[in-house]
């Protein structure tokens, strides 16, 4: 029992290394999705101040100006645009870290529950062999002494 106790061990902590480095990627791909929805907002800003900037030069009648704010908008929603599906792309990603997280989770609890009830079943074997020890001695010692519970009566 004792050399299954520690397969099972090692086994239970191959399962908990697995389940932190699926940890570890799921926080990756999380992280990476935050960046890419921060640089949209970031873009989202970009644009805003490039439309306000383009509609002040065009009230101002400064055509110089509106160009550049329009060309600078222009480059804004572009690189919106390829962050959007950067985003996207790294949104889908989340989904499956997150399914083989749980698999490597749900793998490494079953594991200390088979790891816990077969500790449990040892102790309790080993507590029923030295029960059975105490009781051959105790007859043993009775028999030896002479002594009988009967008898004494």
């Amino acid at each position: 029992m004792a050399l299954s106790l520690g397969r099972l061990k090692r086994l239970q902590k191959i399962r908990s290394m697995e389940e932190q480095q699926a940890r570890t990627e799921l926080e990756r791909v999380n992280m990476a999705l935050n960046a890419a929805e921060t640089a949209v907002g970031e873009q989202l800003v970009q644009r805003t101040m490039a439309r306000r900037a383009s509609r002040a030069a065009l009230l101002a009648g400064d055509k110089a100006e509106w160009h550049l704010a329009e060309a600078m908008r222009e480059v804004s929603e572009w690189n919106l645009d390829k962050m959007r599906a950067e985003r996207q792309q790294r949104a889908a990603a989340v989904e499956p870290a997150r399914v083989v997280f749980m698999e490597k989770r749900r793998d490494d609890e079953q594991m200390k529950i088979l790891r816990g009830n077969v500790q449990r079943m040892a102790d309790a074997e080993s507590k029923r062999l030295e029960q059975i020890a105490a009781d051959e001695w105790y007859g043993q010692n009775r028999f030896r002494t002479g002594t009988d519970d009967a008898k004494n009566s």
